[in-house]
């Protein structure tokens, strides 16, 4: 018996990588650290990771210059 999925992972995963790819295209390496660093502070979820990150000093995101 095969169902129907209702929701595809994958196929979100690519949506959104495709979404970002074109909000950052054209932008330097340095901006888009920025930018990637920016879309995980405003997130409600990995934000709390970012900051455990940045408070913990072992591990480094990169830090807009």
């Amino acid at each position: 018996m095969k169902f129907e999925k209702e929701f595809d992972c994958v196929q979100m995963k690519w949506a959104i990588q495709k979404q970002i790819a074109k909000e950052s295209k054209g932008m330097t390496e340095a901006e888009k650290w920025a930018f990637y660093r920016n879309k995980i502070k405003n997130n409600p979820i990995l934000s709390k990771f970012l900051k455990d990150m940045d408070a913990s000093g072992t591990q480094e995101f990169r830090k807009a210059a």
